[in-house]
């Protein structure tokens, strides 16, 4: 029996042939070249082959019918995925969804499907088919949950649809009970906007739905308001954490530390602060505590928050 080990490295070399034939091989005759390099056809070297041409995606199309062509072969969820992924990137929206199709028809269709495209289509800025292809989603029998809600949002939000976003959020808001991940979304596209009265309103929704923030939404919003100079606003937010048994984490102090490091009257946080980031990072570098600077004992100083850089 092969150790893992050597089955990965019988995948990689078997990938490497293939990759080869593919960037030499004329398109019409691909598929005899690909017969005659004698690889076994497995899930993983259909993965490895189709990560390898994520950004060809015509040529990565042809590999995965040919592979689908062999025999005591089936793709495997991923393997569609990452087909779609590299289809859509070369906008073949025909094409993928001929896929969801034949991924329909097997019953392999799940909700990581549909967030890959909805993410696809807002990164093309095709806001309305990413909208559209969450609607469909009951008539290709898979349940539009909160995972594919905040999928849809978090789309539109990284690809600067945040408006969109909270149009969508404030309309369907009713069909799913949001949680933190969902405020935390909105609450980041409103700071990247940025609009910090809308990320203040829909944090202030958050706690009044009583839905408890999250360090992630925590962070968020210190992150928000230092970068809109309101540092005090911060300061209180880390106090409510505290208050909260949310841990402030070094990632949230070292943001706080950007903007309040010269600031007499935030001594206590200074403290706390210095106190966090000297465990997070004592194994590594050596902290001042009067200035917040750091000088690594090992590695580059690239490696420290900017806030605790020269």
């Amino acid at each position: 029996m092969h150790s893992t080990n050597e089955a990965i490295q019988e995948v990689g070399e078997a990938s490497e042939r293939v990759s080869k034939v593919m960037m030499t091989c004329p398109t019409l005759a691909l598929d005899t070249a690909l017969n005659q390099t004698g690889v076994k056809v497995s899930p993983d070297l259909v993965e490895d082959v189709l990560k390898r041409f994520e950004n060809a995606g015509m040529s990565a199309f042809r590999f995965f019918e040919w592979a689908e062509k062999q025999r005591g072969y089936s793709h495997s969820i991923r393997a569609y995925h990452l087909m779609i992924e590299s289809l859509a990137k070369i906008r073949q929206y025909q094409i993928v969804w001929d896929l969801v199709n034949a991924m329909r028809k097997k019953g392999m269709l799940n909700v990581e499907t549909f967030c890959i495209m909805m993410r696809k289509y807002a990164r093309a800025n095709k806001v309305d088919e990413a909208v559209y292809t969450f609607n469909v989603m009951d008539k290709y029998d898979v349940v539009p949950n909160l995972a594919a809600f905040n999928g849809l949002l978090s789309a539109l939000c990284k690809s600067n649809n945040v408006r969109k976003a909270q149009e969508i959020f404030d309309a369907m808001k009713g069909r799913f009970e949001p949680d933190a991940k969902t405020y935390s979304i909105l609450l980041e596209g409103w700071g990247k906007a940025p609009n910090l009265p809308r990320a203040r309103e829909v944090f202030g929704e958050m706690v009044h739905a009583g839905c408890d923030p999250d360090v992630v939404t925590y962070g968020i919003m210190v992150d928000v308001l230092c970068k809109a100079g309101r540092v005090d606003e911060a300061v209180e937010v880390v106090k409510e954490m505290d208050e909260s048994n949310c841990r402030p984490t070094s990632f949230i102090y070292s943001v706080l530390l950007r903007r309040a490091k010269s600031q007499v009257g935030l001594m206590s946080l200074r403290e706390a602060a210095f106190a966090e980031l000297k465990a997070f990072y004592s194994s590594t570098f050596n902290i001042n505590r009067a200035g917040f600077t750091a000088r690594p004992s090992t590695g580059t100083e690239r490696n420290l928050p900017l806030g605790l850089r020269h």
